[in-house]
């Protein structure tokens, strides 16, 4: 009589190594983005990705105990933490770039007062941060030195609408000044920086031989693991504690500081 062949099992299984698969090349693409955003160097690049092949090493090895499907479920609620993580990182990075672009209209505006270019393009910035009132201010001086330039009437008139459609206001929890609900940067912090002639400080990065020592954690745990040197639940826990350590890692040196 032939031997009819298991479907849900071959289901189950196809499902376990698509969620694997998702799980991979999420956490690649994550790890290559920093890289190509220069936020991870090429060594610190390489060692995420060393220490992603040796968790799913991991998982592949030891698929036939219980011990593989804990590593593929805890993968599987690392994936949306990931995806989180990498949208925070985009709008930290896109924060760190518009206020250092404020900055130095900033500085511009201040150097010479009747730049009416600088007062745009610095009520352009508030306007996309979501800090109308500010905007308002700068393509006022704007169209104030520049009348006859249409950009700077039209960047007025936007403001003016946006302005009179939000209306609700909170205060920076850096310096207590009024802003918007919503506004990404706050225009007093960006003017007192300015003032002081103070950038914003950099987190401390945590040292580059974390980054291999992490990854090789990895390796010698699923090594270990493979040959029997370390028990099964060991090279587990370890493969689990390393995982969560390396993306704590990633996290600190691609999210840096928060921005005002």
């Amino acid at each position: 009589m032939p031997i009819l062949p298991d479907f849900g099992e071959g289901f189950r299984l196809a499902l376990a190594w698509t969620v694997f698969g998702i799980f991979a090349a999420l956490a690649s693409r994550y790890i290559f983005y920093l890289y190509t955003e220069k936020l991870l160097d090429g060594g610190e690049a390489l060692a995420a990705f060393l220490a992603v092949a040796a968790y799913a090493a991991q998982i592949v090895s030891r698929w036939d105990s219980v011990w593989g499907p804990l590593l593929l479920v805890v993968a599987v609620v690392a994936v949306p933490l990931a995806y989180l993580a990498h949208r925070r990182t985009v709008q930290r990075a896109m924060q760190r770039m518009m206020r250092e672009d404020a900055l130095g209209w900033e500085r511009t505006a201040r150097k010479d007062p009747r730049n009416a270019a600088a007062h745009y393009f610095l009520g352009e910035l508030y306007l996309q941060a979501g800090a109308y009132q500010a905007a308002l201010q700068a393509f006022e001086r704007a169209v104030a030195l520049s009348p006859q330039d249409g950009a700077h009437r039209a960047g007025l008139e936007k403001a003016r609408r946006r302005h009179e459609q939000k209306h609700r206001m909170a205060y920076c929890p850096r310096c207590g000044e009024r802003l918007e609900v919503g506004a990404s940067i706050c225009p007093s912090c960006i003017r007192r920086a300015v003032e002081r002639e103070e950038m914003r400080v950099e987190p401390q990065p945590l040292p580059r031989w974390v980054s291999f020592a992490l990854a090789g954690t990895l390796v010698v745990a699923g090594v270990g693991s493979l040959c029997g040197i370390v028990p099964g639940w060991l090279g587990a826990g370890l493969s689990i504690a390393t995982l969560a350590a390396t993306g704590a890692y990633v996290h600190r040196r691609a999210g840096g500081a928060n921005a005002p």
